[in-house]
């Protein structure tokens, strides 16, 4: 927010933005490839799994997926939903 404040007091002198909400940073979990295709929580819970790319979240069969500790239906539907959106790429 401080390095935003700069650049809008050089680019607009004497005008300020306010905005309604800041929004935290993406949280971006270290030695995962799949960052910013799922969400942190998804890649976070896949990790613990031993889970860290693409190749190896196809090579599971959905029972594996959902023996993970804390990787439920509605993370299952999102990362079918990301499989699925990665196939017809």
């Amino acid at each position: 927010m401080f390095r935003f404040k700069q650049i809008e007091a050089a680019l607009f002198p004497d005008k300020s933005f306010i905005p309604a909400r800041i929004y935290s940073p993406i949280r971006h979990i270290k030695g995962s490839s799949l960052n910013g295709a799922l969400a942190p929580a998804t890649v976070q819970v896949l990790l613990r799994g031993g889970i860290t790319t693409v190749e190896q979240l196809l090579a599971m069969e959905r029972k594996e997926l959902l023996n993970i500790k804390g990787l439920g239906i509605h993370k299952l539907g999102e990362i079918e939903n990301f499989l699925h959106e990665t196939k017809r790429a």
